[in-house]
């Protein structure tokens, strides 16, 4: 007998073996360009302060992690453009 979802360990919709009920494409536009080397301005109201590329590559970190952990990490998939002189 088959055991089911629960007695796996996967419970609701957590099941791996289940295809995604949908699928969400995510487009990241990234600055590649010179300014990006910039000190960010008015540092105190961000909370953060080092180069803008610097606060560009935490937050990209950032929501990575999110969708890494979450149960519906396989429904996402991303796209990532990266401008500097030319587009790639």
């Amino acid at each position: 007998m088959e055991e089911t979802r629960f007695e796996a360990g996967y419970p609701g919709d957590a099941y791996p073996g289940d295809p995604p009920d949908w699928r969400q494409l995510g487009v990241l536009v990234l600055d590649g360009s010179v300014s990006m080397t910039w000190e960010i301005e008015e540092q105190e109201k961000m909370g953060f302060s080092g180069k803008k590329a610097e606060a560009v590559n935490m937050a990209v970190r950032d929501m990575f992690t999110r969708f890494k952990i979450g149960r519906k990490k396989n429904n996402f998939t991303f796209a990532v453009v990266k401008l500097h002189e030319y587009i790639t």
